[in-house]
């Protein structure tokens, strides 16, 4: 049986999980849920500074795709 390693990267249900939390906690108003998600997941940008699977100037990257995943869960995509 082989076993795969765990993603370092997080998931997106992990996010909409902090997000909401974050969100009552604090008791946020959010306009551009777009941007609010992005801003949200680049918090994480220090973790995966040189990872060019996360991050891409011209390209979809992974947090790309977290945001639409996120935003897909939170039914706003």
């Amino acid at each position: 049986m082989t076993t795969t390693a765990p993603s370092p990267y997080p998931t997106a249900a992990s996010l909409v999980s902090e997000i909401k939390s974050f969100i009552s906690t604090n008791d946020v108003i959010v306009s551009d849920w777009d941007a609010f998600v992005y801003g949200f997941i680049s918090n994480t940008d220090e973790q995966f500074r040189n990872d060019p699977e996360w991050y891409a100037e011209d390209d979809t990257d992974l947090k790309d795709s977290l945001r639409d995943e996120v935003l897909e869960l939170l039914g706003l995509n």
